[in-house]
Formats: structure tokens, sequence, C-alpha cells
């Protein structure tokens, strides 16, 4: 259905007359939108981190290659503690820290996706 479309009686698909170019419709949109602002609920600071959260609710990350890395990481730091407690700490925080990269590797990756549509978009 393209923008002069216009409703046809009997005719499945075509909901009403469709008024004004896209580019109007998306700017509706948008004033829509920052006149109502999301409510996280402290939650997450952006939609992304929300489609993130969603996303690795439901997706696992842990690959074979992950999994080996994180042996190959126990066994060295086994090797330079005295406890399990610390080599535990200390891979708490290696944990921690891809956490951290794989969340912002994921949001980073979302905006490349949204920049590349935009720039196939232009004019």
């Amino acid at each position: 259905m393209d923008d002069k479309s216009v409703s046809k009686p009997g005719v499945k698909g075509h909901i009403g007359i469709r008024t004004g170019h896209t580019t109007s419709i998306i700017a509706s949109v948008k004033d829509y939108l920052e006149q109502h602002p999301a409510d996280y609920e402290e939650q997450v600071d952006s939609l992304l981190e929300l489609i993130y959260m969603a996303y690795t609710e439901y997706n696992t990350v842990e690959t074979p290659e992950l999994k080996a890395g994180i042996s190959e990481a126990e066994k060295a730091l086994r090797s330079l503690v005295d406890t399990e407690a610390e080599r535990e700490r200390y891979m708490n925080a290696v944990y921690h820290m891809c956490a951290i990269f794989e969340k912002v590797a994921y949001i980073e990756g979302m905006k490349t996706g949204a920049r590349l549509v935009m720039e196939l978009e232009k004019d």
C-alpha cells in the first residue's frame, strides 16, 4: 500500500484514506513519543537495554568457545591463588566484566544496525 492509497469498499487490506506523507506520519509518532516518555521503573536506562535484557533472558550466549575460555581462566587462576574462595572472587570479577562487555556490545550493535538502516533510507 503506497502513500496515495484510498480505501475501497469490499477490498481487504485498506483501512481508510491514508493522509499525509510517510515523513509526516513518522514526525507525528516522534512527537507523541517525546510527549509520553517511557517509564522503565528504574530497571534500565533505555529501550535498547530492555531489548538486551529480554534477548538474553531467552538466548544463551555461552558458546563452547566461551566455556573453553572460562575453563582456561579458571586453571590459570588456580595456579595464582591459594584458595578456592580467592579464585571464585576473581572469577566473579571476570564474569562481571564479561557481562558488561556483552551488554555494551549488544547495544552498540543495535545502534550500528539502526544507523545502517538510516543510511540506506537516505534520499
